[in-house]
């Protein structure tokens, strides 16, 4: 899901990043039934797409099959990135409608995959990388772009993607978001079993000790009447790339015997 926030105290601070290549959150992508009836709504509530809709076969690691990559990028009106994806890019049996992949960028893949794949524990889909330079559909501002890095999954679930990469041309990125409020993709929440034991490989781990990755501690947030009161714990990335943690509650449901052991059928 997307968690679609308004801070009213404090207020937002900020605009959302205006480069493909910055160091953080960038874009959301959503896989949409109909690529051009997308487009066509999109122009007519008042965004302007960065660019025409790709029509091109690509393949972003030489072991899998070239998609027919259709996708266009536009701001939404807040001037957050959202690239719009084609279903036939997923392939029969792909995707349904829905927001499928979060993308977001790093200055040094081979140095902060570990914390990622070991630490993390998220599946790695596959290498993602451009041979070369390609036309940069991802940011207003035009020209050839190129990346390296690889697709992310969450262990056990397949419905969404973590598009993790690093982009050739820029060397010096901003730094992520600093505060909660910032308009744009602040953070990604990932759901676990057990927030304590979650909480505790985090402070054990070599990447607590070299980095200032936890935020604080095991906290309490009210997500409103139809997700409740869940625990959360907050930490960020070795570069600042703010993540959350949310324990996923016992299920109410969950009893062997509803009606008690000695209950009778009939």
């Amino acid at each position: 899901m997307i968690h679609l926030v308004q801070w009213e105290n404090p207020t937002p601070v900020g605009t959302p990043y205006r480069s493909q290549a910055n160091v953080g959150w960038y874009r959301i992508c959503p896989i949409v039934e109909d690529i051009e009836a997308t487009r066509a709504v999109v122009i007519a509530q008042g965004s302007k797409p960065f660019a025409p809709t790709t029509r091109a076969r690509v393949c972003f690691h030489p072991g899998t099959r070239e998609i027919d990559y259709r996708v266009f990028t536009v701001h939404d009106p807040d001037g957050v990135a959202v690239e719009f994806v084609d279903k036939l890019v997923m392939g029969p049996g792909g995707f349904t409608q829905g927001p499928a992949t979060v993308a977001h960028n790093t200055a040094n893949v081979e140095k902060y995959f570990p914390f990622y794949h070991e630490l993390l524990g998220l599946d790695i889909l596959q290498g993602a990388q451009t041979q070369g330079k390609v036309p940069n559909v991802y940011a207003p501002g035009g020209g050839e772009s190129g990346f390296t890095g690889a697709f992310f999954g969450v262990r056990g679930n397949g419905l969404v993607i973590f598009d993790w990469l690093q982009w050739l041309e820029s060397p010096d990125l901003p730094s992520p978001y600093a505060e909660p409020n910032h308009v744009g993709i602040v953070r990604c929440a990932i759901e676990v079993d057990d927030l304590d034991a979650a909480h505790e490989i985090l402070k054990r781990s070599t990447w607590a000790q070299q980095y200032p990755i936890l935020m604080g501690g095991i906290e309490q947030w009210d997500f409103g009447p139809q997700w409740g009161t869940r625990r959360i714990l907050n930490f960020k990335d070795p570069e600042g790339v703010a993540f959350q943690l949310v324990e996923q509650p016992g299920s109410r449901l969950g009893v062997l015997h509803p009606y008690g052991r000695g209950a009778q059928f009939g």
